[in-house]
């Protein structure tokens, strides 16, 4: 599902015009007839644009789409596509709105707010993978082979519990250093950030040739395996934001909170890739609590920095 446009060009049309305003619209050639457009800068598009060029009855037509749930920039730049088009070219235009109607849209966010929340709209995928992982192996016949304790550790099935985890703690790891980037960019503390860190020489090497941006290659030479260390980079960005605080606040009346839920897991983690540790009385249904409980850890953490700085949720 998304949001789309089709142009119809009243008269005769080159091609080749087309495709020259499509790129002046800072559109990319992905393949024949196909473009893609997306603003890197100040993280304003969330999803990006794609134009197709094809034709019917013999008419050049081009159409326009962004997917359902993307920026209001995404759809601010579909209208100005539109909009330029018709400056060159003769045409009518449809959309999900309507005959000739340009798409609605709300106030455009940037910078760190938009950055923040593209690093949170990500890990809906994220966590929509892991779970399509628990469904499978719930449904798997050998996940209910009823072993006795001692000989858990020779069942394939129980052992891929644990072989979870690792992807989990990948959510984890890039989200902090996301929402990390996404506040170190625009932050008026960056010298005493830098100072921090050595950044790795081919990181460095990278930036020179303008494949990786400083802000992230900083963020790659910081820590965000370790929540301990992931409170204290966010304590360099900016000393009143505090990750353990919010993660420490009482859920559901739980002895443990998301704070050493996160910690647990990131340890977990740990021992299983380093050591090859398993602890065997971690089933599917331990792993599931997990999951929705570092995804809640990680929306109630966005929900903060929202209200920290002020910004609509």
């Amino acid at each position: 599902m998304g949001w789309d446009a089709n142009i119809n060009f009243k008269n005769k049309v080159d091609k080749q015009k087309v495709e020259e305003i499509l790129e002046l619209l800072k559109y990319k050639k992905i393949k024949k007839d196909l473009f893609m457009y997306y603003e890197e800068k100040d993280y304003k598009s969330l999803l990006g644009n794609a134009a197709t060029i094809y034709f019917e009855e013999n008419r050049l037509k081009l159409h326009l789409r962004t997917f359902m749930h993307c920026s209001d920039y995404d759809l601010y730049y579909m209208n100005y596509t539109i909009k330029t088009i018709k400056r060159f070219f003769e045409c009518t235009f449809y959309t999900d709105e309507g005959n000739n109607r340009y798409f609605k849209h709300g106030e455009i966010i940037t910078k760190s707010e938009a950055g923040c929340y593209k690093a949170f709209f990500n890990i809906e995928n994220d966590f929509s993978y892991i779970k399509l992982y628990i469904d499978i192996m719930k449904n798997d016949k050998r996940m209910k082979m009823d072993l006795p304790k001692d000989y858990k550790e020779y069942n394939p099935m129980y052992i891929m519990t644990t072989m979870g985890l690792p992807y989990l703690c990948t959510i984890i790891e890039n989200y902090f250093r996301n929402l990390f980037i996404a506040l170190f960019k625009y932050s008026d503390n960056k010298e005493k950030v830098i100072k921090s860190v050595k950044i790795y020489n081919s990181d460095l090497n990278k930036v020179s040739n303008e494949d990786m941006q400083i802000e992230e290659a900083i963020a790659r030479a910081m820590s965000f395996q370790n929540i301990e260390k992931i409170v204290q980079n966010f304590k360099i960005l900016n000393s009143e934001i505090d990750i353990k605080g919010y993660l420490n606040k009482p859920y559901k009346r739980r002895k443990e909170s998301l704070y050493e839920t996160i910690n647990r897991v990131l340890e977990q983690r740990h021992n299983f890739i380093h050591s090859k540790l398993f602890e065997y009385d971690y089933d599917l249904n331990k792993f599931e609590k997990d999951v929705n409980l570092v995804e809640e850890a990680l929306n109630r953490v966005y929900k903060e920095i929202v209200k920290f700085y002020s910004w609509e949720e």
